[in-house]
């Protein structure tokens, strides 16, 4: 699958583990996480999609090789100012 972006959120308990672990533009293969729905009322949705990852106590990473993949190191999407009252 190529160009799939999806929100993942470390909640504040799970920070110091990742903390030091993830740096930009580092790729990772990432493992033992949850995937969840967003909430009808979540409102910081960086990304267009329906679902996010929950990096928890059990979530594992480990740093891979960069071999010049497609992966990018910023990516936003961009939301019609209409829709924000929904979101």
């Amino acid at each position: 699958m190529q160009n799939n972006k999806i929100h993942a959120f470390i909640p504040g308990q799970n920070v110091d583990k990742f903390e030091e672990k993830i740096i930009v533009p580092n790729l990772f293969i990432v493992s033992d996480f949850e995937v969840q729905a967003y909430k009808a009322d979540d409102k910081f949705r960086c990304l267009h999609n329906t679902k996010q990852l929950i990096f928890d106590g059990e979530t594992k990473m480990k740093a891979i090789e960069d071999d010049n993949s497609i992966a990018k190191e910023e990516v936003f999407d961009f939301y019609d100012h209409a829709d924000l009252k929904n979101i």
